[in-house]
């Protein structure tokens, strides 16, 4: 009988002492972020619906444009300092699905750098490619110049070459 209630309260203590597992979903498009540069940072959503960009990599999943991830996640501190944020690590990929042309997002952009090229008649967004009119190309490589915060508002396109289609720019 000792040795039962011993097990179970080990049991316990261990549980409670191990990573818990969240869930979350990995968005379909990576947003510009700056931090010591620019830089396109995963977009994650939790089970509490608080979404968060992530600069640095998430540890095991690299995302996709135009497909978003389901996954359970632990957040690893080995740090020790309560305040740190740790690091994800993706425990498991519970499912993937491919966004549908259109499926919207929004970019905020800071003043901090420069974010656009032109590419021809469209624009890249730190070498990656974005579909949009001559109008909204001219506005938002404007706006970039400007050096003011500003919004734009895309979706995605279902072209892994073009992934990404600006709609509109607009200030925030």
């Amino acid at each position: 009988m000792r040795g039962t209630i011993w097990s179970a309260v080990a049991t316990t203590l261990l549980i409670g002492c191990g990573d818990q597992v969240h869930t979350g979903t990995i968005a379909w498009y990576r947003t510009p972020c700056d931090a010591i540069t620019a830089h396109l940072c995963a977009v994650m959503t939790d089970e509490t619906g608080t979404s968060t960009a992530f600069y640095n990599p998430i540890e095991g999943y690299t995302p996709t444009w135009g497909v978003e991830a389901e996954v359970r996640y632990t957040v690893d501190d080995a740090s020790g300092d309560p305040d740190a944020v740790g690091a994800y690590v993706i425990e498991q990929v519970v499912a993937t699905r491919t966004v549908p042309a259109g499926a919207p997002a929004a970019w905020y952009l800071s003043p901090t750098w420069t974010w656009f090229a032109a590419d021809g008649d469209q624009l890249t967004l730190l070498g990656v490619p974005v579909t949009c009119t001559a109008a909204v190309c001219a506005d938002v490589l404007a706006r970039d110049e400007a050096g003011a915060p500003f919004v734009i508002d895309v979706e995605a396109t279902g072209d892994p070459a073009r992934p990404v289609r600006a709609i509109a720019a607009h200030a925030p």
